[in-house]
């Protein structure tokens, strides 16, 4: 295994993972980072363009852009807190909470991949 290091403070971890992975496929065994430096671990045959270009890959990288993953749970999570200021039991019709529990199951179906 070969490892290259990359001076990089803003990193977003799954992000560059992603971005890696979709360029360079399976020479990308992983990521990691330690104070200011990001570690790309790369398979032993890997080319000596694919470590450029894993390099620039790193240093062009945005840890502001987030994965459809990351989009996805930060969404998640803004609609759970909307629900949360939402639901005052004193003042909640029968509809509502039948729409609240409907919303539950979607929540309980997503998160056991049905």
């Amino acid at each position: 295994m070969q490892n290259i290091e990359v001076t990089k403070s803003a990193v977003n971890v799954a992000g560059l993972d992603a971005e890696l992975r979709n360029n360079l496929g399976e020479v990308i065994n992983g990521v990691s980072v330690r104070r200011g430096q990001v570690i790309v671990h790369l398979d032993d045959r890997t080319t000596a363009a694919q470590v450029s270009l894993a390099q620039q890959i790193v240093l062009d990288h945005d840890a502001s852009q987030l994965t459809p993953e990351q989009l996805a749970r930060q969404q998640l999570e803004a609609d759970r807190e909307i629900y949360r200021q939402l639901f005052d039991p004193a003042s909640i019709s029968l509809q509502q909470l039948a729409e609240r529990v409907a919303w539950l199951e979607d929540e309980i179906r997503d998160l056991r991949g049905l």
